[in-house]
């Protein structure tokens, strides 16, 4: 999307924008130095486009050897709440207890049938290859 598409999106009031990272790279095989400007500098981006500073975030590899608790860490020293990696799952008590490295549920064209998507967020095949 272009930043003025952004902006559109950014004003709508079911809408919010949150962080990813600059040049889209594993953070974990960062120094801190790297990850926290990769971090920060995405949220700057963010902020810039829409007058408020982002306080969530989407791991570009989200993978446990990506979205670590060290970078979780670095997450929270540039300011986010809240953050998803790409291991699948649903949020529940367990996953609010690192609220830096919640699973979610992708929608990446193997599973937009409604059926299968109300299947997911159930969290019914989660617990059953969990």
């Amino acid at each position: 999307m272009t930043a003025e598409e952004l902006k559109t999106l950014a004003r709508h009031p079911l809408a919010s924008l949150g962080a990813h990272t600059l040049s889209h790279r594993a953070l974990d095989f960062l120094t801190d130095a790297e990850a926290l400007d990769e971090l920060s500098g995405s949220a700057d981006y963010v902020e810039t486009l829409t007058g408020r500073r982002p306080t969530s975030f989407a791991y570009p590899y989200g993978d446990a050897r990506s979205a670590t608790s060290r970078i979780a860490t670095l997450a929270a020293r540039a300011g986010f709440t809240l953050a998803v990696t790409t291991r699948a799952g649903t949020i529940d008590a367990a996953a609010l207890a690192a609220p830096l490295l919640l699973p979610r549920i992708s929608l990446n064209g193997y599973y937009q049938k409604p059926r299968y998507v109300a299947a997911l967020a159930s969290g019914i095949p989660f617990r059953l290859t969990g």
